[in-house]
């Protein structure tokens, strides 16, 4: 992320754990530091936007800081300015930008977690069933040791595409890593 302050850095990486753990309330606390220490950090912004958002905070709340972020997107890396205008774009229900924004981001960043799954809920969304398994293939392949990624390649070949055949390598590669995975705990 594109911020020239180690403080605010430290913040926005621990405002950014507490968000995948799901406390979303301290989250929020973290990421508003971080802006409150650098105003023209973009990615600070959109992080405080999703942890009020995944707190089920009403839309006129995290808005700002979406909108804030896309402001400041330009002068961010290239990666992080689609990831912006694609969850900005997603949450303001324009399909068709976000998805731009977001196949753009997988051209620059083919392993990114989220622009890939917020591309698939779009592709989905809007009956584009092919391009979702897509997706999650050419995710997978980017991310050979993500057992997320590789089980997600399977269900969706498997299950949503109905090629179960397709499906076996991944499947294969994410019993190998769930081995290793128990073999390591």
């Amino acid at each position: 992320v594109t911020t020239p302050s180690l403080k605010a850095l430290q913040l926005y990486t621990q405002g950014d754990q507490e968000l995948a753990e799901g406390k979303y309330s301290t989250a929020f606390e973290l990421l508003r530091q971080a802006i409150a220490d650098d105003p023209n950090f973009a990615s600070a912004y959109l992080e405080a936007a999703y942890a009020l958002s995944n707190e089920a905070k009403p839309r006129s709340d995290f808005m700002p800081y979406a909108r804030r972020a896309l402001e400041l997107s330009p002068q961010a890396s290239e990666s992080e300015r689609y990831f912006i205008e694609g969850s900005y774009y997603q949450w303001t229900d324009q399909a068709d930008k976000a998805i731009a924004a977001y196949e753009a981001l997988l051209r620059v960043d083919p392993g990114s977690y989220w622009g890939a799954s917020n591309l698939e809920e779009l592709y989905r969304g809007s009956n584009l069933v092919q391009q979702a398994v897509d997706t999650f293939v050419e995710s997978a392949e980017v991310r050979p040791n993500s057992f997320d990624a590789q089980m997600k390649a399977a269900y969706f070949l498997a299950i949503v595409a109905d090629i179960p055949a397709e499906a076996r390598p991944y499947l294969e590669r994410a019993s190998a890593l769930l081995r290793e995975m128990s073999a390591d705990s």
